[in-house]
């Protein structure tokens, strides 16, 4: 996912987890709780919020 965003698109991908050790992430019992959705949610408008600029210009500069 992370290549055909960078191939497609041209950007990087900023990829950026959340949970804690007994979520069992990619295991066939995985589970996220919805306290630890909801604590994610500030860290990724913020980052939104500090690149904004930076991803519109990139996206529209000639490639």
């Amino acid at each position: 996912m992370v290549a055909t965003f960078r191939h497609v698109l041209g950007l990087p991908t900023v990829m950026m987890g959340y949970g804690l050790p007994n979520d069992n992430i990619h295991s066939p019992n995985e589970k996220m709780t919805l306290a630890m959705f909801y604590k994610g949610h500030p860290d990724g408008d913020s980052l939104l919020q500090g690149i904004r600029g930076t991803v519109v210009r990139a996206a529209v500069l000639p490639q």
